[in-house]
């Protein structure tokens, strides 16, 4: 069985045994933390201590943002699991949600907002699934970070031009058509522009964007990407085209005689810092909005982030990796973190973990997330990991079967898409946007949620990783037989998916 490769460049082991003593010493500081000493103000003098370089001001809105991003989402899982209890469907709860959000605000502006959210979302979606799924359709755990990320700004840059000229091309990442017998095939195309009313596809390419030109032509040595164009970081063309000549390799897609207008070239710095900018661009078009319309609007990202929620249980590679990486570390004070996880109580234990991959991010030492990616941010893809920590618990208990197990872990997911939502200001969007795209919250957070796990004893982290697994042999079982099921877009997979539960 062909199967593409595991690649985690930007989240190396390397790079996540440097972060082990990094929540090592944040989980131990918090077990050791005076009660008397609130958690804010406990965070506050901890990112005082590690982050040196930021001033009074930056401290205080660094600690205010994780322990708002941390309550916003446990207020959200609280109102859609009291929600549920009552009978009411978790889009339904996110319509009231966004509605009250949306009060003294303007009907295009919310639609536009909405539509943003929408796109972000869908984009995520696509990518878990090309992410999760190998060539004969079984689950893959192929996390080439870099890549996605750039096949994606690449879309938005191009189909960005194209709505500003007008012109009749559309970007898209290549996502196959299940139905028609199309699966993920080693050197399938990343990316295609399309005649956008004929569905024509004009132009295939494939994207290696390795950390330098070395590892790049690596990477384009171990396939055969005839028929394709070779899209690779700026910087990088005329090396990796002298490596293969009988190639054409760029640095954008378009800007061709067939298709002028062209996405702008991206360094591979600016793909690993995934720009805020380009991720709030992803509306390519203005409509008039109506209150119906944004309603449905509404229910439909209920749908694609519970999706989202769905595919992202059938990756467990951040929980091995978990495993691996804290296997034999022990804290004083264990107890307490678990009792912590155990009964609820756990907000601390979330602010003390977003505090350490926060700091972790700003010093560099994990680099797949932008050293400028807010604080809060982080704290909403920490909390949502650790929930998803206490339910993968709950089924290795027995105390949730598997499959009310995954029910609850598409709940949270549509509870953190509310996130997106919070303050209802575009300028957010984007931000809040990147702990799902492409694969960045789900494999990130698992990795982070798996270490406080282990934190709380070896014992709890085992079991866990177990429950974990139960929950992604159910995820991937249904995953497989949507896509198996029904054409392959994102809406008809999130509609399938939806239809296996009652979230």
């Amino acid at each position: 069985m062909e199967e593409r490769k595991i690649n985690f460049e930007g989240l190396s082991d390397e790079e996540v045994k440097k972060f082990v003593p990094v929540l090592k010493d944040f989980m131990q500081a918090y077990a050791d933390k005076d009660k008397k000493i609130d958690d804010k103000e406990w965070l506050k003098r901890k990112l005082k201590e590690e982050l040196l370089e930021l001033t009074e001001e930056e401290v205080e809105v660094c600690s205010e943002d994780i322990i708002t991003g941390v309550k916003k989402v446990d207020e959200n899982i609280e109102s859609i699991e009291k929600a549920h209890t009552k009978g009411i469907k978790a889009d339904e709860w996110l319509l009231d949600k966004l509605s009250d959000a949306s009060i003294g605000m303007g009907v295009n502006a919310f639609g536009e907002y909405l539509n943003n959210v929408d796109e972000t979302l869908k984009n995520a979606n696509t990518q878990l699934l090309r992410t999760v799924l190998n060539k004969d359709g079984s689950i893959s755990c192929c996390q080439n970070l870099d890549g996605f990320i750039a096949e994606q700004m690449h879309v938005n840059s191009f189909n960005e031009q194209v709505a500003l000229q007008p012109m009749p091309f559309q970007a898209k990442v290549k996502v196959p058509d299940f139905a028609h017998g199309e699966t993920y095939g080693k050197n399938s195309f990343d990316v295609v522009i399309c005649d956008k009313h004929t569905e024509k596809i004009l132009h295939q390419y494939q994207f290696a964007f390795g950390k330098d030109a070395k590892s790049t032509i690596h990477r384009l040595s171990e396939g055969n990407y005839n028929n394709q164009t070779i899209v690779v970081p700026k910087g990088q063309v005329k090396e990796v085209q002298a490596a293969f000549p009988g190639k054409t390799v760029t640095d954008r897609i378009g800007g061709t005689n067939k298709v002028p207008v062209s996405s702008r070239a991206f360094s591979k710095e600016e793909v690993r810092t995934i720009q805020n900018d380009v991720q709030t661009k992803s509306v390519l078009k203005k409509e008039e909005w109506n209150s119906f319309e944004t309603q449905k609007l509404i229910k439909g990202i209920a749908t694609t982030s519970a999706g989202i929620g769905v595919i992202s249980a059938g990756i467990t590679a951040g929980f091995e990796i978990a495993s691996k990486a804290f296997k034999g570390e022990k804290i004083e004070g264990e107890e307490v973190i678990k009792t912590a996880l155990v009964s609820g109580a756990d907000a601390g234990i979330k602010c003390a973990a977003a505090g350490a991959l926060t700091v972790a991010v700003r010093k560099g030492t994990i680099t797949v997330l932008s050293k400028a990616t807010p604080a809060g941010v982080i704290a909403g893809m920490v909390a949502v990991s650790i929930e998803n920590v206490k339910i993968a618990a709950k089924v290795a208990a027995g105390e949730l079967t598997v499959k009310k197990g995954l029910d609850r872990m598409a709940r949270t997911s549509v509870a953190m898409s509310c996130g997106l939502g919070g303050s209802v200001t575009g300028s957010l969007i984007g931000a809040a946007a990147l702990s799902f795209i492409p694969v960045v919250g789900p494999f990130l957070g698992a990795v982070v949620g798996g270490g406080v796990a282990y934190c709380a004893g070896a014992k709890f982290g085992n079991m866990v990783y177990d429950g974990a697994k139960k929950i992604a042999t159910v995820a991937k079982n249904v995953v497989k037989s949507v896509c198996n099921g029904v054409k392959n877009t994102v809406s008809s997979i999130c509609t399938g998916i939806k239809n296996f539960f009652t979230w």
